[in-house]
């Protein structure tokens, strides 16, 4: 089981130990992961990276590094793009919320401040 990023598994040879979960794939589940991008990117011809249309469709070569992720577009043209504009098209509806008042956060750590009907999404 992923613990913080890691799963202690045991090879043929019965030696065990913890590895990065990201490096593992269930051989039941070999498909290729698929992403929509939020929106558009343009690379400006950058080497080793692809641009994205918004709403393009890609498939996912290498999962996220450093908050980059190697997607291969329909054309089977490679690159990496910026991670955080990559959305699950299986987990596209974002639960929506209105802030029935306003709420001052006060600078704590990973939290913001709401105005009174501000709308926000999960």
């Amino acid at each position: 089981a992923d613990v913080k990023g890691w799963t202690t598994v045991r090879n043929k040879k019965g030696k065990e130990g913890a590895v990065p979960t990201k490096i593992l794939d269930d051989p039941g589940k070999m498909t290729k992961k698929k992403w929509k991008a939020s929106k558009a990117y343009d690379c400006n011809d950058a080497p080793g990276q692809i641009s994205l249309q918004e709403s393009e469709e890609v498939e996912e070569v290498t999962a996220d590094v450093k908050g980059w992720t190697t997607v291969r577009n329909k054309k089977g043209e490679e690159g990496t793009v910026p991670t955080k504009i990559l959305d699950d098209p299986g987990k596209m509806t974002k639960k929506k919320w209105k802030a029935s008042k306003a709420y001052d956060c006060n600078d704590a750590p990973g939290q913001i401040s709401l105005q009174e009907s501000e709308e926000v999404e999960e």
